[in-house]
């Protein structure tokens, strides 16, 4: 049973269509009618060998025929290469013959295709491909320059192999930022995504973005907008960089010029010396942004809160502190505030005096054995775990403990059972944060995904209410495996469970149906640490 999150992870075909290499003239010189070259490039019914003859007829004929005719032809290497699955021979020998075109509107037009492929490219012989282009020519045009943002996006997407290291869009920005290291380069898209292609956020121009939406954008944004190139940025940054140093020297303005209107740096700053954090995740500067650009009196509140609990902690305390810590930490101050000013060693033993006793699951072999598989104990995971993820579990364990949070859980789960669409999730918030009426404690709150949104019973899809004001101020995310009352092997989160806390880096829970009138709860983060909370009992 694995389960996806909202952005879960692209996978690239390898080894796609033929194994042979076919450069732009290095096909056989069959004789074929230049008039019908076109319609066999794009026919299925012909073997790779006979298309890659016609295309590369196609482009010769072209060849000392004028610039309309080689614009014409390159119109059909482009439409080779937009269709993704054809076989990967043939697209690679159309892209051979776009890199063979220098005339200077030739390479713009390359360079602007490349920069918009890039991102959704889905073979990857012909992502390295087009990145070793890229890369051979990136010191002789500057045009070549601009497709940094279509590698930042590509690369944004998290693959199971090469490493980070070894991608080869790294390569290709190396070669384009040869002047600096690849960070400060993804820095640069980063911090002026218009010198690198992007656009102008839906009903925006450039005039005006400076006073709308940094990040999320509007539904009408293209793709290579500047907010989703930004985000893209900061994913790439949160994994070469990630524990935020190079972004907090740049946030000092230790490292070259920011513009100081720049309203996204602006708010970073503001972030970082208010709650003394800084987002690691694209995912996180959108939740930050969400924050800061709210009208909510509520949102205002809670900063002002948080930011007045931040400042009462101390060095240990502060070390390692993220987003997802704050509102355990402004919570606590309000109702715990023995846990603010104890150490990590303090909290850990409450963490073991709570969890002293309850019973816990482990997995069963359906999520295949692996380095995360039923480690699931606070001193699994005692290197990894700083004083503010110790205190956000207490915090957590308190929320589920609430009579109110219990009866809404199994409430949802009886629901999610019954609705075989899609897996059910929410939030945990502060009752005081959504009804400032109400006694204290906490709420589950469910949103429901759209139709359009889900894909099985096995699969959970997060609404975007869960990123909205409210969820920005929410303790947690929770998600359920109850598609039968005894699910005790799929107990815990599975591998695309944690592919969306290492994207969202939120405090994350599931809950799973052990027996009639039981769930499992477990808490996770980003970096795979896993905590058994043990049984939640049905309130009677």
């Amino acid at each position: 049973m694995d389960r996806h999150s909202a952005c879960c992870a692209v996978f690239l075909l390898t080894g796609a269509g033929l194994l042979t290499s076919l450069g732009c003239g290095g096909v056989g010189s069959a004789e074929v009618d230049p008039d019908t070259a076109a319609a066999r490039v794009s026919d299925r019914d012909l073997s790779t060998a006979k298309r890659a003859t016609a295309l590369e007829r196609l482009w010769a004929d072209a060849q000392g025929q004028g610039d309309q005719r080689l614009d014409e032809a390159r119109e059909e290497m482009k439409r080779v290469l937009w269709r993704g699955g054809a076989p990967q021979a043939l697209r690679e020998a159309a892209l051979a013959c776009l890199f063979s075109d220098d005339r200077p509107s030739a390479i713009q037009d390359t360079a602007n295709f490349l920069r918009l492929r890039l991102p959704t490219e889905p073979q990857y012989g012909v992502l390295r491909k087009m990145c070793e282009g890229i890369a051979e020519r990136a010191g002789n045009d500057p045009a070549w320059q601009t497709t940094a943002s279509g590698l930042v996006r590509s690369w944004s997407r998290r693959l199971p192999s090469p490493p980070d290291d070894q991608r080869p869009e790294r390569m290709a920005l190396a070669a384009i930022f040869s002047d600096r290291t690849v960070e400060d380069g993804v820095f640069a898209v980063f911090l002026d995504p218009a010198a690198f292609g992007g656009k102008p956020d839906a009903g925006q121009s450039d005039a005006t973005q400076a006073g709308g939406p940094l990040l999320g954008g509007s539904p009408g944004s293209a793709p290579d907008s500047a907010s989703r190139i930004r985000a893209a940025a900061w994913d790439v940054l949160g994994r070469i960089d990630p524990h935020g140093e190079r972004r907090t020297a740049l946030l000092r303005g230790d490292r070259g010029s920011v513009d100081p209107n720049d309203r996204l740096i602006s708010g970073l700053r503001r972030a970082s010396n208010e709650l003394g954090v800084v987002p690691i995740t694209g995912s996180e500067l959108v939740w930050l942004e969400t924050l800061w650009a709210s009208k909510d009196p509520r949102v205002e509140a809670w900063w002002t809160s948080a930011s007045s609990a931040v400042a009462r902690l101390g060095t240990e305390q502060r070390t390692g502190l993220q987003m997802r810590h704050l509102e355990p930490v402004r919570w606590s101050a309000a109702n715990r505030p023995e846990w603010l000013i104890a150490g990590r060693a303090d909290l850990r033993n409450e963490l073991d005096h709570r969890l002293q006793g309850r019973r816990i699951y482990r997995v069963g072999s359906s999520d295949g054995t692996d380095f995360y598989m039923n480690r699931n104990r606070p001193s699994d995971w005692e290197a990894e775990l700083v004083w503010g993820d110790v205190l956000a579990v207490l915090v957590v364990d308190e929320a589920i403990a609430d009579e109110r949070v219990r009866a809404a859980l199994f409430q949802q789960a009886d629901g999610d059972r019954a609705d075989t669409s899609t897996e059910w999730g929410g939030c945990v918030i502060d009752a005081s944060i959504r009804r400032s009426d109400e006694r204290a404690g906490f709420e589950a709150v469910v949103y429901p995904s759209r139709p359009a949104q889900r894909i099985n019973d096995r699969t959970f899809v997060a609404a975007d209410e869960m990123f909205g004001p409210e969820g920005a101020l929410s303790l947690s995310h929770y998600h359920f495996h109850v598609q039968v009352v005894q699910n005790n092997a799929y107990a815990g989160p599975g591998k695309g469970d944690r592919e969306y806390a290492d994207l969202h880096n939120r405090n994350c829970l599931v809950f799973t149906s052990i027996r009639e009138g039981v769930l499992n709860a477990d808490y996770y983060q980003r970096g795979g640490a896993t905590i058994d909370l043990g049984e939640v009992l049905r309130p009677k």
